[in-house]
């Protein structure tokens, strides 16, 4: 028996602007983990990392239909994690981090997907 087809996160993100509860709900699946993980990095308090992660989903669920086919949904959705978290007084990357991506380049895209997971 062939496995289930996984639909891509280009598929959900059009069914999500059609409508679909279930992509929404599998986009959501998809985002919440990673998001609420690098809050509670910087806060150091679970309830309001995962209440930051909320906002942040609800953003980026409000600006799904403007979001172009070739972006990464998990980068942008970090952007506008890391505006919530300084809203927040918070800092939103290590001081060392500027430096880190400046060094390594064009590779700043894929490494932080696989830094996401």
């Amino acid at each position: 028996m062939k496995p289930a087809r996984v639909p891509s996160t280009h598929e959900l993100i059009v069914a999500c602007t059609h409508g679909n509860e279930e992509a929404f709900q599998t986009l959501v699946a998809r985002l919440q983990p990673s998001l609420v993980h690098y809050a509670w990095g910087f806060s150091l308090d679970m309830a309001r990392a995962e209440a930051t992660g909320l906002r942040t989903i609800e953003t980026v669920f409000g600006h799904l239909p403007r979001l172009r086919h070739n972006s990464l949904l998990s980068s942008y959705a970090i952007g506008i994690l890391r505006k919530e978290l300084r809203k927040e007084g918070l800092p939103s990357a290590p001081d060392g981090v500027p430096v880190l991506w400046t060094a390594l380049g064009n590779s700043r895209e894929r490494i932080a997907t696989q830094m996401q997971g």
